[in-house]
């Protein structure tokens, strides 16, 4: 049976330390924004250029990723004043709700980040993500900074041991389909039967501009240092900057087409484009041939019926009634009758 999540799901925030894993957090529901502000760059003015700047670009995020199948990164203004920004939509998200989500915590990490230079922020269910900073991220893997991760607190009640087993084999399998994704989508869902009557479903992503490498090591990481506080518990996740995974043992992801999929070039829209074209290209060449055969045929009836005439000489009657065909021909060549 679904779990009731709004009681049982219990969140936490990791923070690497000196070498220690330091608690800093804890909330109750699984929808709640989660936003980590970085601390390595304030500034003061509201009116600022950088401030300025922030807010125009994440005021863009909502619709452009939309546009952008899923994932948008792009960057406004000029030297310290330079702001990068990402949105990064659950690769199961409608258009709508990738839209709705990412324009609330465009605002929200505003409001909660009101001065810090850098952020991040998970939110909304499905789950989207929206990042700014005063540096360029694109295709950088960071595995230092404070991660997102949440957990049911009820415990597993089958044979913990073979669970871990389902469990594990699950997670490098949709880990391995994420990472093979494109440069528009890195996603997968996967499940594995734990008994005739309990499945383990498992989602994983990753930001698509990191290399299939980068994401598989975000993601192995990732579900180690899970396992690491959250084994036995049945349903949880993590989200970083760089990847996200979540499992339960009902199916909380939707059953539709990514976004990405229409978008991707190297996917199947690109492909069906490229059959269209050249199917329309050789229907073309067969009609223009045929027109061609059929005014060619009708221009020589023409040709043979203005050379061709017939006279007969004879009353109808009379039996010497007689007709001969007659061709013009080349006025080099002798006439025959």
């Amino acid at each position: 049976m679904p779990l009731d999540l709004s009681r049982n799901i219990a969140t936490s925030v990791g923070l690497h330390h000196g070498g220690h894993l330091v608690k800093l957090v804890s909330i109750s529901l699984t929808t709640a924004s989660w936003q980590y502000c970085y601390e390595t760059g304030n500034f003061t003015d509201n009116n600022s250029g950088y401030a300025r700047n922030r807010n125009l670009l994440l005021s863009t995020l909502a619709f452009n990723v939309v546009k952008n199948g899923g994932f948008y990164t792009a960057n406004v203004g000029q030297d310290a004043d330079k702001v990068y920004g990402r949105a990064l939509c659950r690769g199961d998200a409608s258009a709508e709700d990738c839209s709705t989500c990412v324009n609330s915590s465009s605002q929200d990490i505003m409001i909660k980040c009101p001065n810090q230079k850098s952020a991040y922020m998970w939110s909304g269910a499905p789950a989207c993500m929206v990042r700014y900073a005063d540096r360029s991220f694109v295709g950088k893997l960071e595995m230092d900074v404070p991660v997102n991760k949440f957990y049911n607190e009820d415990n597993i009640t089958s044979n913990l041991t073979e669970f871990d087993l389902i469990w594990h084999r699950l997670m490098e399998s949709t880990a391995k389909e994420a990472s093979m994704g494109t440069s528009r989508l890195k996603f997968a869902t996967q499940e594995a039967n734990l008994t005739s009557t309990v499945t383990i479903y498992a989602l994983m992503q990753c930001t698509p501009d990191l290399s299939q490498n980068d994401c598989t090591f975000c993601l192995r990481r990732y579900v180690a240092e899970y396992q690491n506080c959250c084994r036995g518990k049945q349903g949880g996740g993590l989200k970083s900057p760089n990847c996200m995974l979540r499992w339960d043992l009902y199916p909380f992801y939707k059953d539709t087409t990514p976004l990405a999929t229409t978008k991707d070039s190297g996917g199947i829209a690109a492909r069906t484009i490229v059959i269209i074209v050249v199917v329309s290209v050789i229907m073309f060449v067969v009609l223009v041939a045929l027109a061609y055969f059929i005014l060619r045929r009708q221009k020589q009836k023409q040709i043979r019926s203005n050379q061709e005439s017939r006279y007969c000489k004879g009353d109808f009657l009379d039996e010497q009634f007689h007709c001969y065909t007659s061709f013009m021909i080349d006025s080099n060549n002798s006439a025959i009758n």
